[in-house]
Protein backbone atom coordinates (compact mmCIF):
# COMPACT_ATOMS: atom_id res chain seq x y z
CA UNK A 1 0.00 0.00 0.00
CA UNK A 2 3.04 2.21 0.54
CA UNK A 3 4.27 2.02 -2.67
CA UNK A 4 0.17 2.96 -4.38
CA UNK A 5 0.06 5.82 -1.88
CA UNK A 6 3.49 7.06 -2.79
CA UNK A 7 2.65 6.24 -6.97
CA UNK A 8 -0.57 8.36 -6.38
CA UNK A 9 1.48 11.26 -5.18
CA UNK A 10 3.47 11.38 -7.59
CA UNK A 11 1.51 11.22 -10.27
CA UNK A 12 -0.55 14.12 -8.84
CA UNK A 13 2.56 16.16 -8.50
CA UNK A 14 3.27 15.66 -12.21
CA UNK A 15 -0.01 16.40 -13.03
CA UNK A 16 -0.76 19.23 -10.49
CA UNK A 17 2.58 21.09 -12.17
CA UNK A 18 1.64 20.32 -15.70
CA UNK A 19 -1.49 22.33 -14.53
CA UNK A 20 -3.81 19.08 -14.40
CA UNK A 21 -5.62 18.72 -10.98
CA UNK A 22 -7.37 15.82 -9.86
CA UNK A 23 -10.98 15.75 -10.29
CA UNK A 24 -12.72 13.06 -7.28
CA UNK A 25 -14.83 10.85 -8.88
CA UNK A 26 -17.34 8.52 -7.07
CA UNK A 27 -16.26 4.81 -7.94
CA UNK A 28 -18.32 3.03 -5.76
CA UNK A 29 -21.33 3.73 -3.06
CA UNK A 30 -21.30 1.39 0.31
CA UNK A 31 -24.13 1.24 2.37
CA UNK A 32 -22.52 1.33 5.85
CA UNK A 33 -24.26 -0.50 8.84
CA UNK A 34 -24.86 1.97 11.52
CA UNK A 35 -27.52 0.27 13.41
CA UNK A 36 -26.77 -0.37 17.11
CA UNK A 37 -25.01 2.40 17.04
CA UNK A 38 -25.55 5.95 19.21
CA UNK A 39 -23.62 9.20 19.82
CA UNK A 40 -22.66 10.14 23.13
CA UNK A 41 -23.99 13.42 24.70
CA UNK A 42 -21.19 15.75 24.28
CA UNK A 43 -20.20 19.35 24.58
CA UNK A 44 -17.45 21.86 23.70
CA UNK A 45 -16.06 20.08 27.59
CA UNK A 46 -15.86 17.21 25.58
CA UNK A 47 -12.92 18.48 23.32
CA UNK A 48 -11.34 19.69 26.41
CA UNK A 49 -11.59 16.24 27.72
CA UNK A 50 -9.65 14.22 24.68
CA UNK A 51 -6.91 16.74 25.42
CA UNK A 52 -6.40 15.33 28.20
CA UNK A 53 -6.82 12.17 27.32
CA UNK A 54 -3.44 10.06 26.42
CA UNK A 55 -5.56 8.00 23.94
CA UNK A 56 -6.32 10.99 21.74
CA UNK A 57 -4.03 13.64 19.97
CA UNK A 58 -5.36 16.86 19.74
CA UNK A 59 -3.61 19.54 17.68
CA UNK A 60 -4.53 22.59 15.83
CA UNK A 61 -4.96 22.92 12.04
CA UNK A 62 -3.79 25.46 9.95
CA UNK A 63 -7.36 27.04 9.73
CA UNK A 64 -7.13 27.29 13.79
CA UNK A 65 -9.73 24.61 14.50
CA UNK A 66 -8.88 21.63 16.51
CA UNK A 67 -8.64 18.10 15.49
CA UNK A 68 -8.66 15.49 18.23
CA UNK A 69 -7.05 12.14 16.39
CA UNK A 70 -7.46 8.41 18.04
CA UNK A 71 -4.33 6.99 18.55
CA UNK A 72 -5.04 2.97 17.17
CA UNK A 73 -3.33 0.68 15.36
CA UNK A 74 -5.82 -1.63 12.59
CA UNK A 75 -4.92 -4.38 10.56
CA UNK A 76 -6.97 -5.97 7.33
CA UNK A 77 -8.68 -8.39 9.49
CA UNK A 78 -10.67 -5.07 11.15
CA UNK A 79 -9.61 -5.64 14.71
CA UNK A 80 -8.55 -2.01 16.05
CA UNK A 81 -6.62 -1.41 19.33
CA UNK A 82 -6.43 0.95 21.30
CA UNK A 83 -2.22 1.72 21.24
CA UNK A 84 -2.13 1.03 24.74
CA UNK A 85 -3.20 -2.53 24.24
CA UNK A 86 -1.01 -2.70 21.01
CA UNK A 87 1.72 -1.91 22.80
CA UNK A 88 2.05 -3.92 25.73
CA UNK A 89 1.75 -6.91 23.24
CA UNK A 90 4.89 -5.65 21.58
CA UNK A 91 4.85 -3.45 18.93
CA UNK A 92 4.72 -5.85 15.58
CA UNK A 93 8.19 -5.15 13.18
CA UNK A 94 7.62 -3.00 10.21
CA UNK A 95 5.00 -0.92 12.13
CA UNK A 96 5.34 3.15 12.39
CA UNK A 97 3.82 6.30 13.49
CA UNK A 98 3.64 8.17 10.31
CA UNK A 99 3.89 12.20 9.90
CA UNK A 100 0.15 12.61 9.91
CA UNK A 101 -0.43 10.94 13.29
CA UNK A 102 -1.81 7.56 12.11
CA UNK A 103 -0.01 4.24 13.06
CA UNK A 104 0.07 2.18 9.74
CA UNK A 105 1.90 -1.32 9.31
CA UNK A 106 3.04 -3.23 6.04
CA UNK A 107 -0.54 -4.60 5.20
CA UNK A 108 -3.55 -2.92 7.55
CA UNK A 109 -6.53 -0.66 6.18
CA UNK A 110 -5.28 2.75 5.65
CA UNK A 111 -7.48 4.88 8.19
CA UNK A 112 -8.07 8.00 10.21
CA UNK A 113 -10.19 8.77 13.11
CA UNK A 114 -10.96 12.63 13.86
CA UNK A 115 -12.85 14.74 16.00
CA UNK A 116 -13.68 18.38 15.03
CA UNK A 117 -14.81 21.34 16.66
CA UNK A 118 -15.98 22.08 13.32
CA UNK A 119 -17.72 20.53 10.25
CA UNK A 120 -15.29 18.21 7.84
CA UNK A 121 -15.86 18.02 4.66
CA UNK A 122 -18.03 15.19 3.46
CA UNK A 123 -21.61 14.02 3.55
CA UNK A 124 -23.19 14.12 7.56
CA UNK A 125 -24.68 10.54 8.33
CA UNK A 126 -27.26 9.27 10.75
CA UNK A 127 -26.19 6.75 12.91
CA UNK A 128 -28.66 4.13 13.87
CA UNK A 129 -29.12 3.24 9.84
CA UNK A 130 -27.73 2.24 7.01
CA UNK A 131 -25.41 4.94 5.46
CA UNK A 132 -24.84 5.65 2.19
CA UNK A 133 -21.38 6.50 1.68
CA UNK A 134 -19.26 7.49 -1.85
CA UNK A 135 -15.95 6.16 -2.54
CA UNK A 136 -13.79 8.18 -4.61
CA UNK A 137 -11.14 8.12 -6.86
CA UNK A 138 -8.79 10.59 -8.63
CA UNK A 139 -7.76 9.07 -11.45
CA UNK A 140 -9.32 5.71 -11.45
CA UNK A 141 -13.29 4.16 -12.96
CA UNK A 142 -12.84 1.80 -9.86
CA UNK A 143 -12.10 0.80 -6.91
CA UNK A 144 -8.61 0.67 -5.92
CA UNK A 145 -6.21 1.06 -3.42
CA UNK A 146 -5.80 4.71 -3.81
CA UNK A 147 -9.64 4.89 -3.88
CA UNK A 148 -10.70 7.28 -0.29
CA UNK A 149 -14.09 8.14 1.68
CA UNK A 150 -14.73 10.25 4.52
CA UNK A 151 -17.96 9.14 6.85
CA UNK A 152 -18.81 12.49 8.93
CA UNK A 153 -21.17 12.18 12.37
CA UNK A 154 -22.30 14.89 14.18
CA UNK A 155 -21.63 14.31 17.77
CA UNK A 156 -23.73 17.23 18.69
CA UNK A 157 -22.50 20.29 21.24
CA UNK A 158 -20.32 21.56 18.04
CA UNK A 159 -18.48 18.06 17.30
CA UNK A 160 -18.00 16.56 14.93
CA UNK A 161 -16.94 12.31 14.01
CA UNK A 162 -14.74 12.01 10.39
CA UNK A 163 -13.53 7.99 9.33
CA UNK A 164 -11.23 8.32 6.21
CA UNK A 165 -10.51 5.20 4.95
CA UNK A 166 -8.29 4.85 1.81
CA UNK A 167 -8.32 1.24 -0.10
CA UNK A 168 -10.33 -1.35 -2.51
CA UNK A 169 -12.35 -2.62 0.14
CA UNK A 170 -16.02 -2.24 -1.17
CA UNK A 171 -18.14 -2.86 1.95
CA UNK A 172 -16.19 -0.59 4.51
CA UNK A 173 -16.80 -2.82 7.21
CA UNK A 174 -13.51 -1.05 8.46
CA UNK A 175 -15.27 2.50 8.61
CA UNK A 176 -17.75 0.83 10.85
CA UNK A 177 -15.61 -1.07 12.84
CA UNK A 178 -13.58 2.88 13.35
CA UNK A 179 -16.72 4.52 14.20
CA UNK A 180 -17.51 2.14 17.15
CA UNK A 181 -14.61 2.45 18.52
CA UNK A 182 -14.22 6.11 18.38
CA UNK A 183 -17.39 6.49 20.12
CA UNK A 184 -16.41 4.21 22.87
CA UNK A 185 -13.21 6.11 23.20
CA UNK A 186 -15.37 9.59 23.49
CA UNK A 187 -17.36 7.60 26.14
CA UNK A 188 -14.45 6.88 28.08
CA UNK A 189 -13.12 10.24 28.32
CA UNK A 190 -16.29 11.55 29.80
CA UNK A 191 -14.90 11.46 33.56
CA UNK A 192 -12.02 13.66 32.45
CA UNK A 193 -14.53 16.45 31.74
CA UNK A 194 -15.41 16.40 35.79
CA UNK A 195 -13.06 18.86 37.97
CA UNK A 196 -10.11 17.18 39.85
CA UNK A 197 -10.68 13.76 37.58
CA UNK A 198 -6.94 12.19 36.84
CA UNK A 199 -6.17 10.77 33.56
CA UNK A 200 -3.78 8.35 35.17
CA UNK A 201 -6.51 6.81 36.92
CA UNK A 202 -8.87 6.44 34.30
CA UNK A 203 -6.20 5.54 31.70
CA UNK A 204 -3.92 3.65 34.26
CA UNK A 205 -3.92 0.62 31.65
CA UNK A 206 -2.21 2.51 28.88
CA UNK A 207 0.43 4.18 31.53
CA UNK A 208 1.11 0.69 32.40
CA UNK A 209 1.91 0.12 28.54
CA UNK A 210 4.13 2.67 27.97
CA UNK A 211 5.52 3.63 31.60
CA UNK A 212 5.61 5.82 34.52
CA UNK A 213 6.92 9.53 33.94
CA UNK A 214 9.29 10.12 33.25
CA UNK A 215 9.30 7.72 31.06
CA UNK A 216 10.47 8.48 27.16
CA UNK A 217 9.50 7.03 23.85
CA UNK A 218 10.85 6.99 20.75
CA UNK A 219 9.16 4.82 17.72
CA UNK A 220 10.05 4.67 13.77
CA UNK A 221 8.28 6.79 11.45
CA UNK A 222 7.80 8.29 8.09
CA UNK A 223 10.60 7.55 6.09
CA UNK A 224 12.91 6.69 9.07
CA UNK A 225 12.46 9.56 11.07
CA UNK A 226 11.75 9.54 14.67
CA UNK A 227 8.20 9.81 16.56
CA UNK A 228 9.01 11.05 20.08
CA UNK A 229 7.13 10.92 23.11
CA UNK A 230 7.04 11.62 27.13
CA UNK A 231 5.18 10.98 29.92
CA UNK A 232 5.33 13.77 32.63
CA UNK A 233 3.97 14.66 35.79
CA UNK A 234 1.90 17.76 35.67
CA UNK A 235 2.68 20.83 37.69
CA UNK A 236 0.88 24.19 37.91
CA UNK A 237 4.21 26.17 37.14
CA UNK A 238 3.39 24.99 33.38
CA UNK A 239 0.81 25.79 30.56
CA UNK A 240 0.56 21.89 28.73
CA UNK A 241 -2.24 23.14 25.71
CA UNK A 242 0.89 23.43 22.98
CA UNK A 243 3.61 20.85 23.65
CA UNK A 244 6.20 20.55 21.55
CA UNK A 245 9.89 18.31 21.18
CA UNK A 246 13.08 19.85 20.15
CA UNK A 247 16.25 18.07 18.93
CA UNK A 248 19.42 19.88 19.57
CA UNK A 249 23.01 19.20 18.89
CA UNK A 250 25.67 22.16 18.85
CA UNK A 251 28.34 20.46 16.85
CA UNK A 252 26.16 19.18 13.95
CA UNK A 253 23.57 21.30 13.49
CA UNK A 254 25.05 23.95 15.38
CA UNK A 255 22.43 24.54 17.70
CA UNK A 256 18.85 23.31 16.79
CA UNK A 257 18.14 20.92 14.62
CA UNK A 258 14.32 20.63 14.13
CA UNK A 259 12.59 23.48 12.73
CA UNK A 260 10.73 26.22 15.00
CA UNK A 261 7.97 26.55 12.27
CA UNK A 262 7.59 22.70 12.17
CA UNK A 263 7.92 21.84 15.21
CA UNK A 264 4.92 24.39 16.26
CA UNK A 265 2.50 23.22 13.66
CA UNK A 266 2.80 19.62 15.21
CA UNK A 267 2.50 20.93 19.02
CA UNK A 268 0.21 19.10 21.33
CA UNK A 269 -2.65 20.99 23.25
CA UNK A 270 -2.91 18.74 26.84
CA UNK A 271 -5.37 21.20 28.26
CA UNK A 272 -5.25 22.44 31.72
CA UNK A 273 -4.45 19.05 34.08
CA UNK A 274 -4.27 19.38 37.80
CA UNK A 275 -0.89 19.45 39.31
CA UNK A 276 0.05 15.52 40.08
CA UNK A 277 -1.65 14.58 36.91
CA UNK A 278 0.53 12.44 34.03
CA UNK A 279 0.53 13.58 30.71
CA UNK A 280 1.51 11.92 27.40
CA UNK A 281 2.86 14.13 24.30
CA UNK A 282 3.47 11.75 21.10
CA UNK A 283 4.63 13.90 17.94
CA UNK A 284 5.66 11.71 14.42
CA UNK A 285 7.95 12.92 11.57
CA UNK A 286 10.53 15.00 13.50
CA UNK A 287 13.45 15.10 10.91
CA UNK A 288 16.75 17.37 11.22
CA UNK A 289 17.67 19.34 8.98
CA UNK A 290 20.99 20.52 7.81
CA UNK A 291 22.86 23.06 5.93
CA UNK A 292 24.43 22.86 2.27
CA UNK A 293 27.61 23.80 4.17
CA UNK A 294 27.12 20.68 6.76
CA UNK A 295 26.90 18.81 3.10
CA UNK A 296 30.32 19.88 2.13
CA UNK A 297 32.00 19.28 5.11
CA UNK A 298 30.47 15.91 5.97
CA UNK A 299 28.83 14.60 3.16
CA UNK A 300 25.42 14.26 2.36
CA UNK A 301 23.71 12.12 5.06
CA UNK A 302 21.58 8.87 4.05
CA UNK A 303 19.42 8.39 7.21
CA UNK A 304 20.97 5.13 7.69
CA UNK A 305 22.81 5.90 11.33
CA UNK A 306 21.44 7.93 14.39
CA UNK A 307 23.16 10.49 16.51
CA UNK A 308 22.78 11.78 20.49
CA UNK A 309 21.20 14.61 20.61
CA UNK A 310 19.63 16.75 23.67
CA UNK A 311 16.04 16.03 22.98
CA UNK A 312 13.96 19.03 24.50
CA UNK A 313 10.29 18.85 25.82
CA UNK A 314 8.85 22.65 25.85
CA UNK A 315 5.52 23.77 27.29
CA UNK A 316 3.00 26.75 25.82
CA UNK A 317 5.64 29.39 26.14
CA UNK A 318 8.72 27.58 24.99
CA UNK A 319 9.65 26.81 28.93
CA UNK A 320 11.82 23.52 29.61
CA UNK A 321 9.25 20.83 30.47
CA UNK A 322 11.87 17.71 30.72
CA UNK A 323 15.17 17.06 28.48
CA UNK A 324 17.43 14.30 27.94
CA UNK A 325 20.49 12.84 26.01
CA UNK A 326 19.24 10.17 23.68
CA UNK A 327 19.68 8.60 20.02
CA UNK A 328 17.95 10.45 17.23
CA UNK A 329 17.69 9.72 13.48
CA UNK A 330 15.58 10.62 10.68
CA UNK A 331 17.72 13.08 8.89
CA UNK A 332 16.49 15.72 6.40
CA UNK A 333 17.91 18.19 3.83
Amino acid sequence: MRWQRAAAATLWLALACAGAAPTPTVVHTAEVDLSGLTAPTVDGARMEALKRSPLWQVTRERDGSLAARLRTASGLDGAHRFVNEWLAAGTPDGWSLEGDGRWRGPDVVDLSITVHDTQPEGDVVTLGGIAELPIQANYATELDGNAASVLVVSLGGGLWLSVREQGAAPARQATRDAVAVALRAIEEAAPLDTPGALARELHADFFAAVGAPPATLRFKGLQERDALGVVLVADADHRYDGVQVRVFEPDICGGECTRDFRQAQKAELLGSPPAGDWVLALVPDNAVFLSGEHDQKHGVFTGSASFDAEIRWTDADGARLHSYQGPFWGWQR
